[in-house]
């Protein structure tokens, strides 16, 4: 809460001004001196040469406050105060979420039937829009045998997000949130299970550069579908 305290031109300089507090009722429509219990939060004094200046009291919890500023007159000892409006701070708004995958699943076999290889089009739904993947970005799974392998944006594949609303999986997905990965050549090896090829049913373990359009990174565990399977 920004709390803006002025003085005439007239005053002396260097006054020190007691900035205090009250929480109020809901039902307050103006402050006074009955509105609460009033406690001192800072103690401000106007720059030389200037009018005016601002205190913000910040990180309030909800509810509705009075605030009030005064100075002690250093002849008669006696305080007088400006009041405020009754200021209301509202419900803070609920945390964004990161995004999740809500379906996730290789929609073309285009090399050999068990394993992910060029020709392969992987698509993924995520829960909210998401920023395109720039080159480099990684999504990495790991297969049954332990292998575990690289999808990479822009060196074994292409990825693309949808302009338009998409059906995947019988559901119709809002633009900007289907993830189209192409494979262009085989996944890059990461590490070698019993067979060094990343077979159909991998599961998503980590990715890179997969954000919402704040930046937020895919949240693998809260999602509903990490499986590239086919069918799935």
């Amino acid at each position: 809460m920004r709390i803006e305290i002025f003085e005439p031109s007239s005053n002396a300089n260097g006054i020190t001004y007691s900035v205090q507090r009250a929480t109020a009722s809901g039902t307050t429509v103006t402050c006074s001196s009955s509105s609460g219990t009033y406690r001192q939060i800072a103690a401000v004094t106007i720059p030389t040469g200037s009018d005016s200046t601002a205190y913000v009291d910040e990180d309030r919890p909800s509810g509705t406050y009075c605030y009030r500023v005064g100075v002690t007159n250093p002849v008669t000892n006696a305080s007088a105060f400006g009041y405020g409006n009754p200021a209301t701070i509202a419900n803070p708004p609920t945390p964004a979420s990161p995004p999740t995958s809500l379906d996730a699943r290789v929609t073309t076999n285009g090399g050999f039937g068990t394993t992910l290889d060029a020709g392969d089009v992987v698509k993924i739904a995520f829960s909210e829009a998401m920023s395109a993947p720039a080159a480099g970005a990684i999504v990495r799974a790991q297969d049954a045998d332990g292998t575990v392998a690289d999808l990479t944006c822009g060196t074994n594949a292409t990825c693309v997000l949808n302009a338009s609303s998409e059906t995947l999986g019988g559901v119709v997905r809002a633009s900007q949130t289907v993830l189209t990965i192409s494979l262009t050549a085989n996944p890059t090896i990461v590490t070698s299970g019993t067979t060094a090829t990343l077979r159909i049913g991998a599961t998503v373990v980590d990715s890179a550069g997969i954000t919402d359009l704040s930046a937020r990174p895919w949240n693998l565990g809260g999602s509903a579908d990490i499986v590239l399977g086919s069918p799935d």
